[in-house]
């Protein structure tokens, strides 16, 4: 057999192993306990409302071995940079959110994709725990914040769109919208 068609065919199996086992991608689908109608109801329901951004995540420690027979949690490391409602003691939470990255395989919620690192974000949060909390209505409770103005995140995110169409913002300024939560 030819060398160089050899090569080229364990190439093109390095190729299909890597396309198909190390950038593998699995959407998981969530319906949210409550559907929220506006920023207030969301304030309402909030145990601690904050402006910050993700400084690190990794996998919630009791994430089984199995991808293939378990939903994946990450608990992202959120510095606060300002507290809009409730009190928190430290200058860094633990917000737990579905989905997770493990053996280079992506799991996340469809409408509500894992944090990026070092994105600004105002969060409406529910306390589970020390420290520890999760963003209400999946990606109801996500915002982001871009040159002093908010966005509900399906403004930033189509996939998103239909369940916080409700919950968009237009982009306002960050003291307007603390003004309409006071």
């Amino acid at each position: 057999m030819n060398k160089k068609y050899l090569v080229s065919l364990m190439l093109i199996f390095f190729g299909f192993y890597m396309l198909t086992f190390v950038s593998y991608s699995s959407e998981i689908y969530a319906s949210y306990h409550h559907k929220y109608h506006n920023i207030t109801e969301m304030s309402l329901d909030s145990d601690l409302i904050i402006i910050g951004y993700v400084s690190s995540m990794s996998l919630a420690s009791n994430i089984p071995q199995q991808l293939t027979t378990q939903v994946l949690f990450t608990d992202n490391i959120v510095t606060v940079t300002k507290i809009l409602k409730g009190v928190c003691v430290v200058k860094d939470i633990i917000v737990r959110q579905t989905g997770g990255i493990i053996n280079g395989i992506k799991q996340e919620v469809y409408d509500d994709p894992l944090f990026q690192k070092d994105v600004l974000m105002l969060l409406f949060l529910k306390k589970f725990d020390d420290n520890k909390y999760f963003v209400i209505g999946g990606p109801q409770g996500r915002y982001e914040i871009h040159e002093d103005r908010i966005f509900s995140f399906g403004e930033i995110n189509e996939k998103a769109r239909s369940i916080t169409k409700q919950l968009a913002t237009n982009g306002i300024y960050i003291e307007d919208l603390i003004n309409k939560l006071k």
